[in-house]
């Protein structure tokens, strides 16, 4: 597993718009991270809104890959769960919960 600060290290030096394989890649290294360590994270935010920006911009919000669509759908329920280490930020969660669950 890799700790959050390298993750977002090999964000930075990924392509703005992720391929889905990337976005499914980085959003199990995420879901992989404990709560409380992405909480008193000063990154995780970042990766959330790079991650973000490339699903609606890019093509994850358009993949038919069942495989690919389990794992955003995944990762949205993640982030709603997010809400009860990071209370302050629960509504940036739930609205990129929602970015992550269109088609």
């Amino acid at each position: 597993m890799k700790s959050i600060d390298l993750l977002y290290e090999d964000l930075q030096n990924a392509p703005s718009l992720l391929s889905v394989g990337d976005e499914v890649r980085f959003m199990l290294g995420v879901m992989a991270l404990e709560p409380d360590d992405i909480a008193r994270s000063e990154v995780f935010f970042k990766i959330l809104d790079r991650l973000e920006d490339s699903h609606t911009t890019g093509w994850g919000h358009t993949s038919e890959d069942p495989e690919a669509v389990k794992v955003f759908e995944r990762f949205a329920s993640f982030l709603e769960g997010l809400a009860a280490h990071i209370p302050a930020q629960q509504e940036w969660l739930g609205s990129a919960a929602e970015n992550f669950r269109l088609r």
